[in-house]
């Protein structure tokens, strides 16, 4: 299912809402069904080690946006030898026109003191399983994963034509997808803490503390997320619904502005003066 423009910022966000989310819980239950993954790493950085942090909205392919992003980062004066953490929310595959190209961006470093984190949004796990599994179904492909393999030189419409039972386009996957982008997949992390402040692809279980909260709910949640906060003593920095422009909601701030259909990245700046937009 492909929402329109009009769709994603619909002007009933209610019935908008309940839509995506019936769909995202279909989608959510098919992955859990799964091959799991061992729980991924949860990386927890000193606030005393870091100058300022830089959070990135969701990527969904748009390499031109990332680049244009990272110059602006870059761009930002500080005098410091403390790190920069610069910190991608996930989704970098799927729906866009590069999903390959932002993998290998993303793998390579930023100049000192820069510093780049990747976190898993449910985009880029759907991806990683869809390619490690043995059997084939196509769901993924209706969930962005067709512009994915696009990017990849795998036209998948036509593939499955010729073989429907998704064996050519497994082989396909396995000659044309490199290992290292899965592995750098796999090794994503689910969240990112640092002093008061807590990074994730969609958002946490409310009031459930942060060591017994859930993969899935760390890369699929919306609700009751979106509505109630975190009901914890932090502020959880996240992705995953798209808005027309940044939600500074109840100790949460939401970044996803729907780059891949908007042309618009948002990167969120916390540093000593407190938050800004680029």
């Amino acid at each position: 299912m492909r929402l329109s423009r009009a769709d994603l910022f619909s002007i009933n966000p209610a019935a908008r809402r309940k839509r995506e989310c019936n769909m995202f819980r279909r989608l959510r239950e098919f992955f859990k069904t799964r091959e799991p993954v061992a729980q991924r790493p949860r990386l927890t950085i000193s606030p005393d080690a870091v100058h300022d942090i830089f959070a990135v909205g969701d990527v969904h392919g748009r390499l031109d946006l990332v680049r244009e992003a990272e110059r602006k980062i870059l761009a930002q004066p500080a005098d410091t030898e403390k790190i920069r953490l610069v910190i991608y929310l996930g989704d970098y595959v799927d729906r866009g026109p590069d999903s390959k190209g932002v993998l290998d961006y993303l793998m390579e470093p930023l100049p000192y003191p820069f510093q780049r984190i990747c976190i898993c949004g449910n985009h880029d796990d759907a991806f990683f399983q869809f390619a490690m599994a043995k059997s084939f179904d196509k769901r993924w492909l209706e969930f962005g994963g067709d512009a994915t393999l696009r990017s990849y030189g795998i036209d998948s419409s036509y593939v499955l034509q010729t073989s429907p039972d998704g064996s050519e386009l497994k082989r396909l996957m396995k000659l044309e997808v490199a290992p290292a982008h899965l592995m750098f997949l796999k090794n994503a992390p689910t969240s990112v803490r640092c002093g008061p402040y807590l990074f994730v692809h969609a958002g946490i279980m409310p009031g459930v503390p942060l060591e017994e909260q859930d993969d899935m709910d760390l890369m699929w949640m919306r609700e009751p997320f979106l509505s109630r906060g975190p009901e914890l003593d932090l502020t959880v920095v996240h992705g995953h619904t798209a808005t027309q422009e940044v939600v500074f909601g109840t100790r949460r701030i939401g970044v996803d502005t729907g780059a891949y259909m908007t042309d618009k990245l948002t990167v969120l700046h916390i540093g000593r003066q407190g938050v800004s937009i680029l």
